[in-house]
């Protein structure tokens, strides 16, 4: 109950307290109430808001750390997919890095046929079927035509008084080392010469027969015999066969000389050099620039222009002697 006391009263000065006073007045007890409910709440001294107050903090630091989380996904999901579209594309249209170029030159032709040379007979007797010897030896003759026009083409460059100069101080030279002594090209005659009974095979009616001094007929010596000597005889053989790597030891000793003293293999890795005789078109460096034509070209060009404005002083004379005085 409030209880008006003239001792404790006090007069209201300010126009705002008189508002509030008159509200106080009028306002019903219900409305109080209610006015003290909502300053409680505003205050926090509501346990129950306090609760929904920290959890909504709560559950934005939460929704914070989640859009952050989901941003760092979608970023680098992004860059990702950007990347892979790059590569897709580069791979699509053969673009570096995944360009892959074939360069053919007579030297690599040379290189698989003193390859095949090597190992197509013991493949036709190890792993072919009987019905498939005379294409493979059609094959043999055709690699074995063109292995020896390319020695009779070796010996042919050589230079005049090679003999001469392989026992001079240029032996050693790379310019020398490039052409074929008289070491390889003994032993790659050899083997050229003992793989010929091979081709017999061509003019006989009959195809996989041991003939004399084929691989077949020194494999049967070397393991039947009968006698010591066909033994010893049969594996000399296979010893003897294997004078054909002097071919491939030859144009790899080539290769190595072209990427270690030629100018412009040298820029090119030692695998690719090793593998691709010969320069690189694409990695050649460019000529130096032809500036001695450049030079006398505008020397030229100053010629003129002096010429030309000697001509026109002289003309403006000739202008003021013919003016009257």
């Amino acid at each position: 109950e409030q209880r008006a006391d003239t001792a404790w009263m006090e007069r209201i000065q300010s126009a705002r307290g008189i508002a509030a006073a008159e509200r106080a007045a009028k306002q019903t007890r219900r409305a109080a109430s209610e006015r003290t409910r909502t300053r409680i709440t505003i205050n926090g001294s509501n346990d129950g808001n306090c609760w929904t107050r920290t959890t909504q903090r709560i559950m934005g630091m939460i929704h914070q750390l989640c859009a952050a989380f989901a941003n760092t996904i979608v970023m680098y999901y992004r860059s990702l997919r950007s990347y892979i579209k790059v590569q897709a594309t580069d791979f699509l249209y053969g673009n570096s890095p995944y360009a892959f170029k074939i360069r053919l030159t007579g030297v690599n032709v040379l290189v698989i046929f003193s390859i095949a040379f090597m190992f197509l007979d013991q493949i036709k007797l190890a792993i072919s079927e009987s019905n498939v010897d005379r294409p493979i030896t059609i094959a043999e003759l055709v690699i074995w035509l063109v292995l020896a026009i390319e020695l009779i083409f070796e010996v042919i460059i050589r230079p005049g008084g090679y003999s001469v100069l392989v026992k001079s101080e240029k032996a050693y030279f790379p310019s020398t080392a490039r052409y074929i002594n008289r070491f390889h090209l003994f032993a790659e005659i050899s083997s050229l010469v003992l793989f010929a009974p091979e081709l017999r095979c061509l003019s006989s009616s009959r195809c996989g027969e041991a003939n004399t001094y084929s691989l077949l007929q020194s494999s049967v010596m070397a393991l039947v015999g009968p006698t010591r000597t066909d033994s010893f005889v049969g594996r000399l053989y296979f010893i003897i066969i294997r004078l054909r790597i002097f071919a491939l030891v030859r144009h790899w000793k080539k290769m190595w000389l072209n990427h270690t003293f030629t100018e412009d293999m040298k820029q090119v890795g030692f695998l690719k050099g090793m593998l691709l005789p010969g320069t690189n078109d694409d990695e050649r460096p460019e000529p130096p620039p032809k500036t001695k034509k450049k030079t006398q070209k505008k020397k030229k060009d100053d010629d003129y222009f002096a010429e030309s404005e000697s001509k026109d002083l002289a003309s403006d004379n000739e202008i003021e002697d013919m003016a009257p005085g």
